[in-house]
């Protein structure tokens, strides 16, 4: 079941993804999350797997790399 959805992820890589950031002159975090979602699934799941991360938590740290849009990210 795993390899089938890794094989139907890396035959879906050809997404082009605009910016999810919806009010990015608001003060409130408002991001589009379908392109979140979508950005998790098909590009950071087949490279960091659910394990460190469950798929919640890396959307949450796309979006808000999307909305504030840092110049450096440390670990």
């Amino acid at each position: 079941m795993f390899s089938a959805f890794k094989e139907f992820i890396r035959r879906q890589r050809k997404y082009e993804f605009e910016d999810p950031s919806i009010n990015s002159n608001s003060s409130e975090f408002e991001v589009n999350n379908w392109i979140i979602s979508r950005f998790v699934i098909y590009k950071l799941v087949p490279v960091v797997d659910i394990v460190p991360f469950p798929v919640n938590e890396q959307a949450l740290m796309v979006a808000s790399v999307c909305r504030i849009k840092p110049t450096h990210i440390f670990e």
